[in-house]
């Protein structure tokens, strides 16, 4: 096989098909003994457990993972470390990056989802950033100044009020 593609005839190619086809062909049949010799053992393994729900095999579901921190905990201490905030490909990479395990076939989707359902955080269309809604600055608004009402003054002692007018004060 040391000919150049463009020297190759249709006879050579069909030569080179059919040897492939052949090794293919006996790799399938060894997977098959070896699949089934494995089947043997998982049930034999299966027989020995009894009840128990433990994958011996690999394949299947096995335990669930356990993590330290909930996702929804890490993510707000994500967020809460980064004013600016991440995209969700960015806090992808920081989940993993501080040890979390998933063997979720879609881990993106289910940050979505632990995102979407967090109360605290929000979604910036401009950026396409998510941040958390307590890091925000306040909207500044200018300091409304109310006027104190002007102080009355003091009633005068009836006995001083009565002399002006003339009267005698009331006992």
């Amino acid at each position: 096989m040391a000919k150049a593609a463009e020297q190759l005839t249709v006879a050579d190619l069909e030569k080179i098909l059919e040897t492939r086809r052949s090794i293919l062909q006996n790799m399938l049949e060894q997977r098959g003994k070896i699949q089934r010799e494995l089947d043997r053992i998982d049930s034999a393994i299966r027989q020995l457990q009894g009840n128990e729900r433990i994958s011996v095999s690999g394949r299947g579901k096995g335990p669930r993972r356990q993590n330290s921190v909930s996702l929804r905990q890490l993510v707000q201490e994500l967020l809460a470390k980064s004013k600016k905030g991440y995209t969700l490909a960015e806090l992808t990479e920081h989940v993993f990056a501080s040890g979390y395990k998933s063997d979720s076939t879609n881990f993106r989707n289910v940050l979505y989802q632990c995102l979407y359902n967090l109360k605290d955080a929000f979604h910036d269309a401009e950026t396409g950033t998510y941040r958390l809604k307590s890091l925000e600055k306040p909207v500044e608004v200018a300091p409304v100044v109310v006027e104190a009402p002007a102080a009355k003054p003091a009633a005068k002692a009836p006995a001083k009020a009565a002399a002006k007018r003339g009267r005698k004060a009331k006992a």
